[in-house]
């Protein structure tokens, strides 16, 4: 059977069980504060966490400062990742990134990889982020432990993410305001009316792109009664299927974990990614695959 490593980005949760594979290498976004600081997702751990960075965002609100920004992984990054690979005797590596259009990531990846000619040169273009990574992830090993060929792995790969569902709130839109995501006239009515948005990790059909935000043609005040909207469209979109309920900000811990029992075969997953916090603040997301997909 072909010795093959998998590939993510830091924005993907892992589970214990995916973090003890020992074949999933997982490639750092960083968080860059204005004072130069440069940190890579796995160095906010011994500073505290996304919690820590979320505390950090909010004393720079309060004090007008600005706030940080962030950045993909580098070409030499994943140079150094496929180098590693190759050392362990990989016959082939897959990385699972998000498209071009969506992501530099996927860019550094692509250009890394012509160092590598042993390695297949098609880099899977997911609509993923967070725990839903890690639904397609564990579809992915699950295969390749059943002896799969790396081609039905990546047929694997992309039937899970174009089946994977995944909606997620953020508590407060001024961060969304400050990344350019939403104008500042509808971050104010939604502050004032305390609105909380309902977005989709979706697809523009139209186009056949992945990794579109499709905000959810509705909204929800109070984030009691969005959060419960969260289970109703999950449920509705996966049924039994496998969830996952991942959350930033110690004030979303309480929702984040009701919302998980209130559905049936899910987990709660603590947030990894200071990149998804820098954009968008304190988040709930969950996520889900429905059982038999690939029927």
């Amino acid at each position: 059977m072909e010795k093959i490593e998998f590939v993510i980005d830091s924005s993907t949760e892992l589970t214990d069980e995916l973090k003890n594979r020992g074949d999933v290498s997982v490639a750092q976004d960083y968080v860059n504060f204005p004072d130069g600081r440069s940190i890579p997702d796995s160095g906010m751990v011994e500073l505290g966490g996304t919690d820590w960075l979320v505390d950090e965002m909010a004393d720079s609100l309060k004090n007008r400062k600005e706030l940080p920004k962030t950045s993909q992984p580098t070409p030499g990054d994943f140079n150094t990742i496929f180098s590693e690979i190759m050392e362990k005797g990989c016959d082939d590596v897959l990385p699972l990134l998000l498209p071009i259009k969506k992501s530099g990531t996927w860019n550094s990846a692509n250009q890394a990889i012509k160092n590598f000619p042993d390695f297949t040169q098609k880099i899977l273009e997911l609509r993923t982020i967070s725990s839903a990574t890690t639904l397609v992830l564990e579809e992915v090993v699950s295969a390749y432990d059943n002896g799969a060929s790396f081609e039905e792995i990546r047929k694997v790969a992309m039937d899970a993410n174009n089946a994977v569902e995944g909606y997620f709130t953020v508590n407060d839109l001024i961060y969304l305001e400050k990344g350019g995501r939403i104008g500042k006239a509808k971050r104010l009515i939604g502050s004032l009316l305390n609105f909380k948005p309902l977005i989709k990790l979706g697809r523009d059909k139209d186009k056949d792109e992945y990794g579109d935000f499709i905000e959810v043609p509705e909204k929800v005040r109070t984030m009691k009664k969005t959060v419960a909207r969260l289970g109703e469209l999950i449920t509705d979109a996966v049924g039994d299927g496998r969830k996952y309920v991942v959350s930033a900000g110690k004030s979303l811990l309480p929702y984040a974990m009701d919302l998980k029992n209130s559905l049936s075969n899910a987990e709660y997953l603590p947030p990894t990614s200071g990149a998804l916090v820098a954009n968008g603040g304190p988040f709930i997301i969950v996520t889900g695959l429905p059982e038999n997909y690939r029927k």
